[in-house]
């Protein structure tokens, strides 16, 4: 399997309403060049069970919304 890196561009932003968070970031190879269509998935740090999941646009960015406050691991896989 290829390795992969996520860039440093992770960030949290709160909405006050409804006490969620959005996370956003980008995937690139060792290289620096985006990695389109790698999947992100984001587990329950306690048990590594599925919060939620996306796939990266053809330029590497990701968008995970609607995520409840707890501790999580994000998981970047080709």
């Amino acid at each position: 399997m290829k390795h992969v890196w996520i860039l440093c561009m992770i960030s949290f932003l709160g909405i006050d309403l409804q006490a969620q968070s959005i996370i956003k970031g980008a995937v690139s190879d060792e290289t620096g060049a985006p990695v389109a269509f790698a999947n992100v998935l984001l587990l329950h740090a306690a048990d590594s069970s599925l919060a939620k999941g996306t796939i990266t646009e053809e330029d590497g960015t990701y968008l995970l919304e609607a995520i409840a406050p707890g501790r999580y691991l994000l998981n970047v896989s080709m």
